[in-house]
Order: structure tokens, then sequence, then C-alpha cells
């Protein structure tokens, strides 16, 4: 209720301010022209109480050109004091419309004050969430191209020369072109490979001791001196090590 007493009061200040305006350029204008038309003096002051002073202002050109002269025997201090009193008007009418302007925004401004506030507070959470998601999707396609890889390994256990020679003791290489074993085909190796390079790159996505264990166990996957057998061991380990990969 203060805040409409206080607005009421500015509007009544702009309101006497405009009128007292229009007055003296109205008692110029008389004087000036003593048999001027009502009308045209209506029109005067209805433009006068919006600022329009045009009327008195080829008085006020006449008279600038000798200012001194006209300040002592002239009109032109009495120019003067009308051109500040517009200024007076022009300004209680600026402040009276950013004041109705900030009235009106008030909520908006309000809202712009509170955006620091929920950024804070929302920050932590949101990151928090997102993390979460993120997490849980690296989770899921870890566990599934580790799944593809466990995959290719099991369908070709059999054909290892190692897994059918337990008691060699000399490891051969999963592909030898020299002894012509042939545990995987180069379309699988080369899957093998591809498979292995997406965990490497979901891999980077881990944190601590779960990144670096799991990209020992996927160059033990990939080394060639490794038999089907034993990677696949390997694959076993990660189950047991990585809870993520049992989800």
């Amino acid at each position: 209720q203060g805040d409409t007493v206080t607005s009421e009061y500015h509007q009544k200040a702009v309101s006497t301010s405009q009128e007292s305006l229009s007055r003296m350029v109205v008692e110029y204008n008389k004087e000036l022209y003593p048999n001027i038309d009502p009308d045209t003096l209506s029109q005067i002051e209805q433009a006068a109480k919006y600022g329009d002073i045009s009327s008195i202002m080829r008085s006020y050109e006449d008279a600038i050109t000798h200012p001194i002269k006209n300040a002592f025997f002239g009109e032109f201090i009495r120019l003067i004091l009308i051109q500040v009193q517009k200024q007076k008007a022009d300004v209680e009418s600026t402040l009276l419309n950013l004041e109705q302007l900030l009235k009106a925004n008030e909520l908006n401004f309000s809202i712009l004050a509170a955006i620091p506030a929920v950024i804070v507070v929302a920050l932590p959470v949101y990151t928090y969430t997102t993390r979460d998601r993120t997490s849980s999707a690296v989770y899921s396609f870890i566990r599934k191209h580790l799944r593809d890889v466990h995959i290719l390994l099991n369908k070709n256990l059999v054909t290892s020369p190692l897994d059918n020679n337990n008691n060699n003791n000399n490891r051969e290489p999963i592909i030898s072109v020299l002894t012509g074993h042939l545990p995987l085909t180069c379309s699988e190796f080369g899957r093998l490979i591809v498979g292995i390079e997406i965990l490497e790159f979901y891999c980077t996505q881990l944190k601590g001791n779960q990144r670096d264990w799991m990209r020992e166990d996927l160059r033990e996957i990939a080394n060639e001196q490794y038999s089907v057998s034993q990677r696949l061991m390997t694959i076993q380990r990660m189950y047991g090590t990585y809870s993520f990969l049992r989800s």
C-alpha cells in the first residue's frame, strides 16, 4: 500500500509540473498576442501539457541573438525559466515511467535475482545425475562389446592348437602363418581387435583402478601369445573383478 501511495504522489507531482508549464506558456502567448484566438490558445495549452512549447521557440530564438540586452530589457529570462520548467516536467515524467516499468517487471527481476541461487542448487544435482546416467551408458557398452568378444573366442576354443595340446610348453601365437596354425581366421581376428579397440575407448571413461586394470586385461586378450582358453579365463577374471559387468 505504501508503494501505491508513493506512486500516486509522483503522478500528482508530474501532473502539477505539466500544468504549471502549460500555464506559463499560455500566459506568455496571451501577453505576446493579446488578440489570440481562444481555440488556438486551447491548442497551445494542450500541447504544452505534453511538453510541446514550440509556440514560444520563435521568441526564444529572437531573444538569444542579443542575450545580455534581452536579459535586462526583454523576455529572455522568462523564456529560460519556461525552458527550465519544461526540463523539470520531462525529468519527472521520465522517472515516473521508469518507476512504473520497474513495478511492472518486479516479478521478472525477482526471478532474475533467484537464478544464481537456483544454479548453485541445481548444478550439483544435474552433475550428479548426469554422471550416473553417463556411467550407466558406459557400463552398458562395455558389457555388450565384451560379450561379443567372449562369444567370438568361445566359438574358436576347440580350434586353438594350445587347447588341443595342453602338454605343449611352447606357446604359439594365435595367428602364425609360418607354422600353419590358424585358431582364428583373419576375419575373426580382425573382429577381435576391433572389439578390443572399442572396449579400450570406453575404458578411458572409467576411473582409478578400474581403468588401469581393465587396460591390462584387454592387453592380455589382444596378446597373440595367449591361447583362446587363456583369453577366456581373462574374461572370466574380468567378470569377477568388475561388479558393473555382472549388472
